[in-house]
């Protein structure tokens, strides 16, 4: 009996911490988006309540299925920004590549009445058909309200719908009407 409360009490943690990082795109927490081909969306990661310090988040695009870094998507860079706040400010570890990227920062405190932003102004560009996920994940060393956050664990998810084009849909259309005739 003890080992279930100990249980249900980490998970219960490990849930208030996580619903305190959130994707944002226009002001809104975001979770699912459908877009076109070549279309894109800007994104922000925002904490909603609690306290952040010392932050290593890793940021990457998958498919959903495999969890696979995929090249159904790219990450665009350039008009990122780490909002400085409390004498901190954020950066990249490196040079982000198309799907994978590390932030980082430290000494950050948020006040429970307000919420922070701590990136701003990353863009996911479709480049396929499939599905892909932007997955916010710990890479150690990160702690949400005094609780250490294990490397690994996904904090923050965004599924893309990636729809086809009018004509792709059309061939695609086409080529099964040509499949069927063949089989007659």
């Amino acid at each position: 009996m003890k080992k279930y409360l100990v249980l249900l009490l980490i998970l219960g943690l490990a849930t208030a911490s996580q619903a305190n990082l959130v994707i944002q795109s226009g002001g809104a927490t975001v979770t699912e988006v459908t877009l076109a081909p070549s279309e894109s969306i800007t994104i922000g990661l925002f904490t909603t309540t609690g306290s952040i310090s010392d932050y290593t988040l890793d940021l990457k695009l998958v498919d959903p299925k495999t969890g696979a870094l995929t090249g159904f998507g790219e990450m665009i860079t350039g008009n990122v920004a780490f909002p400085a706040a409390m004498m901190f400010t954020g950066a990249w570890v490196g040079t982000p590549t198309a799907n994978n990227g590390r932030i980082t920062g430290s000494n950050f405190g948020i006040p429970l009445s307000a919420p922070q932003s701590i990136m701003t102004g990353l863009v996911i560009h479709c480049l396929g058909l499939d599905e892909v996920e932007l997955q916010v994940i710990s890479a150690g060393g990160t702690t949400i309200d005094a609780a250490s956050i294990p490397a690994g664990q996904v904090i923050g998810r965004l599924l893309i719908h990636q729809i086809p084009e009018p004509m792709t849909l059309m061939l695609l259309g086409l080529g099964s009407l040509f499949l069927v005739r063949r089989k007659k």
